[in-house]
């Protein structure tokens, strides 16, 4: 008999009473998140079951799950894949990251003041204090892969230093209620970070559009 063994999953993450697919895919999520699977990998259901102690049913429902979040890629007849990153998904990803990134600034800015004395998570909790629940979901379930190239890729000095200056204004426009300031520096901020992602991208490995 196989038994769900082996998760050592956050309370945040899954409840106790949550089924065996939620902590199959929590934690294949972790996995190819932390590099354990590369990009354009297979998943072989029967591997992964046999490696987090399942059956192959919960598996098989973690993969629709990630499916749906853009992790894995499902091909028919061909099983399922971690998602290949290409510069179209980090285009079209930050350009869905400016779209909420300045809505969720300019709503911070008209509802609450406690974002002012965060800077480490700055981003996360200004857009938390946006109270738009939807927004910030859509991050969360396909932000993870930019932030892991964004590991392999670590900024320069003259780009840190640019970050500091654009956290200062944002920060200033917020304190100072300036709703249009705010969300045209968060903006301007994404689009500096893609900028800055894909040149370094391209010098790497010489990749095109």
């Amino acid at each position: 008999m196989v038994v769900d063994a082996g998760f050592s999953l956050s309370s945040q993450a899954v409840g106790l009473g949550d089924p065996i697919y939620a902590k199959v895919r929590e934690r294949l999520r972790k996995d190819i998140l932390a590099g354990e699977y590369q990009a354009g990998e297979r998943l072989k259901i029967k591997d992964i079951a046999r490696r987090y102690g399942v059956s192959t049913m919960p598996v098989r429902e973690a993969f629709q799950k990630l499916e749906g979040e853009g992790l894995v890629q499902i091909e028919p007849n061909r099983g399922a894949r971690v998602r290949r990153v290409d510069l179209r998904f980090i285009q079209n990803m930050y350009d869905i990251r400016v779209a909420i990134d300045g809505m969720l600034v300019r709503k911070a800015t008209e509802q609450t003041p406690e974002s002012f004395e965060w800077n480490r998570k700055l981003h996360r909790r200004l857009h938390e204090s946006a109270r738009n629940e939807d927004a910030m979901a859509i991050l969360d379930y396909r932000w993870g892969l930019i932030e892991c190239i964004r590991a392999t890729f670590r900024s320069g000095p003259s780009r840190i230093e640019k970050v500091i200056e654009e956290h200062r204004l944002l920060l200033a426009a917020l304190e100072r209620k300036d709703a249009d300031e705010a969300e045209r520096i968060a903006k301007l901020h994404c689009e500096n970070a893609r900028i800055d992602l894909i040149a370094q991208m391209q010098k790497a490995y010489g990749l095109g559009m």
